[in-house]
């Protein structure tokens, strides 16, 4: 039987870190970042089964 897994990770700014970022990463999905007013988009990222 598969069980879930999941992980959680702490985004800091002190760290220049990014949220919208680490989403856009996760996602699959290109995110605009307004405290940095750039876009965030990683389209060589493989293996997003599902998003909504």
């Amino acid at each position: 039987m598969p069980c879930p897994h999941n992980e959680i990770s702490i985004v800091q700014r002190s760290q220049r870190q990014s949220a919208v970022a680490a989403a856009a990463y996760q996602s699959g999905e290109k995110l605009f970042c307004e405290y940095d007013q750039q876009v965030k988009h990683y389209p060589e990222k493989r293996g997003i089964v599902h998003n909504e």
